[in-house]
């Protein structure tokens, strides 16, 4: 099964610890401790299975705290301020090469490249991953404090040549 691990926003983490995706075997179940690539091990304080019935997916919520309740998480408060809080994420070749949340409920769009953040220069530019298709899932059962509304998996192709931007050759007339 498919799982997309996030760390709870308001909890001090690393930058390779804020979502990942993982392939498991076995079923994570709360109570369970993770690694992100980090040196630390996360707390499985929940799971949220989404499916379109062809799949089903897992979304696993990681804290440091394992005692946690679910109504003070800081997603399931923005779910509940926000009904269409919504995550997506991006997959080639079953990796995740981006995810976002969306306030607004924002669907992937078909033939459209993910963004490259530059933060340092306040840029953004296009990586060489474009939207080919996408599926929307929905909750298995309901949840009394929802993190996300549905879930979002967008299938990416790489297309580096597509990115590249030259400059139109002048033609004297």
């Amino acid at each position: 099964m498919l799982y997309i691990c996030e760390t709870l926003g308001d909890r001090p983490q690393l930058p390779e610890e804020e979502v990942a995706i993982a392939l498991h075997v076995s079923r994570i179940e709360k109570g369970d401790r993770l690694s992100l690539g980090a040196s630390r091990l996360w707390h499985v304080v929940g799971v949220d299975y989404f499916t379109d019935q062809a799949e089903t997916v897992g979304v696993v919520y990681l804290d440091l705290d394992p005692d946690r309740e679910r109504s003070d998480w800081l997603s399931a408060r923005l779910c509940a301020e926000r009904p269409c809080h919504c995550l997506t994420a991006y997959l080639a070749d079953g990796e995740m090469v981006h995810w976002k949340h969306s306030m607004r409920d924002n669907q992937p769009e078909i033939g459209s490249f993910l963004p490259k953040f530059n933060i340092a220069e306040h840029t953004i530019s296009s990586q060489p991953w474009g939207v080919n298709s996408f599926r929307k899932l929905l909750p298995v059962a309901d949840l009394e404090h929802p993190c996300h509304r549905h879930v979002y998996l967008a299938e990416c192709v790489y297309s580096p040549e597509s990115v590249l931007v030259t400059e139109p050759e002048l033609v004297a007339a």
